[in-house]
């Protein structure tokens, strides 16, 4: 067979910054990448990054939410409950001060309104 190809991209930290234990989800033709523990200096409390992967160019964007969000999350579930719209269960909340806790409940985010809501 074919020998694996791979590529390699690189992008601004303004355009995509570092994440680590985000979800990754299959939209059409785009990837939703949602949370990430990231830099302590970095989070927001209160505040859930989305950044969207539109496969055919591979050029990232951040899609601003609105909404009750879950937080800034990380080692959460995401999965799509229905056309357009994200569940996200099952992670951890960053409260500020380095101080984490369990997510309870279940949000969900409309992709196209991009509002967040809590569900349970």
């Amino acid at each position: 067979g074919e020998p694996w190809r791979r590529q390699v991209f690189a992008y601004p930290r303004e355009v995509f910054p570092p994440t680590d234990h985000h979800s990754a989800t299959l939209v059409g033709n785009e990837i939703i990448v949602i949370g990430n523990l990231g830099y302590i200096d970095e989070r927001v409390v209160g505040h859930t990054p989305v950044y969207a992967l539109h496969t055919p160019s591979m050029q990232f964007r951040q899609l601003v939410c609105h909404g009750d969000a879950p937080g800034w999350i990380h080692k959460h579930r995401a999965q799509l409950v229905c056309p357009g719209v994200i569940a996200v269960s099952d992670g951890t909340v960053y409260n500020g001060d380095k101080q984490y806790t369990a997510m309870h409940g279940c949000w969900e985010l409309d992709l196209r309104t991009l509002a967040w809501s809590c569900v349970k």
